[in-house]
């Protein structure tokens, strides 16, 4: 897992870049569900995307993936 830099509060390229992908997926997914969260569970170290507890996505080792994974699914109903 590669470590990213936070440079006077403000993320390096390739983490901004992630951040981003991170935040228009997930205002995709609330314009399908506006419901949704997505949660990191510390115990299992993954996360995913849920309706109140209810799984939208599988877990993930990262939130891309879950959110990736999430739009998927709500894309395909």
């Amino acid at each position: 897992m590669r470590t990213h830099r936070v440079y006077n509060g403000c993320p390096d390229d390739e983490l901004q870049a992630i951040l981003s992908d991170e935040a228009s997926l997930f205002s995709q997914i609330l314009a399908i569900e506006p419901e949704a969260f997505c949660t990191y569970f510390p115990i299992e170290g993954k996360f995913q995307v849920h309706k109140w507890g209810v799984p939208i996505s599988k877990l993930h080792d990262t939130k891309l993936d879950a959110l990736r994974n999430a739009l998927d699914k709500l894309s395909a109903v």
